[in-house]
């Protein structure tokens, strides 16, 4: 059987023909310049990571301190204000700030509340900042100096400066400068007396009893020298509950100062190396305390009053402070 075939149906055929052709064309070519502009642009992503050496950088987005404030660097940032150094920090120059994370200041007891008590918080403060902005790549082994006059010695190939690693969040970009995150406080904060209490968890129910009598605070937060013998919170539970009280409030105010200035040595620090046993020590409630010292296992052990030492020696910039087991009574 023989098909015919018109000649008009075979133009109409090839005229379809003809036009998908082209559409397809058209369609290619389009695709083509997607593709080749997809590849422009990824070219030029790569080329700017490849420029930042550590793809961790970001675009600024605000001065030093909201940076700060924002990657939760609180309690640098704080120290920042309470210093002053944020009115040097000009927006007119470049800084790079080496800022320690929170938990480093916070492993030493400081928070974003006794921070400004610091007695060498400028010192703290300016340690960690140089002048000039330097990102990781421009690190060098050159040495640098921080606006305190601490010398930085950087290692660009462990991404470390002074022996701290240099994490993450680091190449941090604000407006003013540069901020990379440190694992370390290369000067660490030191507080007098009384404000070195709050670095003490264990010590919140003593400062708050000696913040009750302002004279005895202001003394311990002074330059003169003290040593102070600290009982912890349970020694002030175990001693309200040894004579059937509800509170610290029930113990009247004259019998708790009393008690506060017998565990105050005044003019003298003393530090475990100095104490003999039967040793008698005078208090500024002009009452002796007597040392004993025990020997057990080849290590000594130190009471005052035979309430043990369980923590001795800790630094304050006017005295030492010696964390005691129970409290001790005139």
């Amino acid at each position: 059987m023989l098909i015919n075939i018109r000649p008009k149906d075979m133009y109409i055929d090839n005229f379809r023909i003809f036009i998908f052709k082209k559409n397809m064309k058209e369609v290619i070519h389009k695709m083509s310049k997607l593709f080749k502009l997809m590849a422009f642009s990824s070219a030029i992503l790569l080329a700017a990571c490849s420029n930042d050496d550590d793809n961790n950088s970001t675009l600024p987005d605000g001065n030093m301190l909201s940076t700060l404030e924002r990657n939760g660097f609180r309690i640098y940032g704080k120290a920042i204000v309470e210093s002053g150094v944020d009115a040097e920090l000009s927006d007119s120059e470049l800084f790079t700030i080496f800022a320690p994370k929170d938990e480093f200041f916070q492993d030493q007891g400081v928070t974003v509340k006794n921070i400004g008590d610091a007695y060498n918080l400028r010192e703290v403060v300016l340690a960690q900042i140089v002048s000039g902005e330097f990102y990781t790549r421009d690190l060098t082994t050159n040495e640098m100096q921080s606006l305190g006059d601490t010398a930085y010695t950087a290692n660009p190939a462990n991404l470390t400066v002074n022996g701290a690693v240099i994490a993450d969040p680091y190449n941090l970009s604000a407006t003013n400068g540069v901020v990379h995150s440190v694992l370390d406080i290369f000067i660490d904060p030191t507080f007098r007396i009384y404000p070195k209490l709050t670095t003490k968890s264990e010590l919140s129910t003593f400062h708050s009893v000696i913040s009750k009598f302002q004279d005895i605070a202001d003394a311990l937060n002074s330059d003169d020298q003290y040593t102070l013998i600290a009982p912890t919170n349970t020694a002030f539970d175990d001693y309200l509950e040894e004579h059937d009280l509800d509170d610290i409030e029930s113990i009247s105010e004259t019998e708790l100062k009393r008690i506060v200035q017998y565990h105050i040595i005044e003019d003298v620090i003393y530090e475990t190396g100095d104490l003999d046993s039967g040793q008698l020590i005078t208090t500024s409630l002009n009452e002796d305390v007597q040392v004993n010292i025990v020997e057990e296992e080849g290590n000594q052990i130190f009471f005052f009053n035979w309430s043990e030492i369980t923590d001795a020696n800790i630094y304050a910039v006017n005295g030492r402070i010696h964390i005691v087991d129970e409290l001790l009574m005139p």
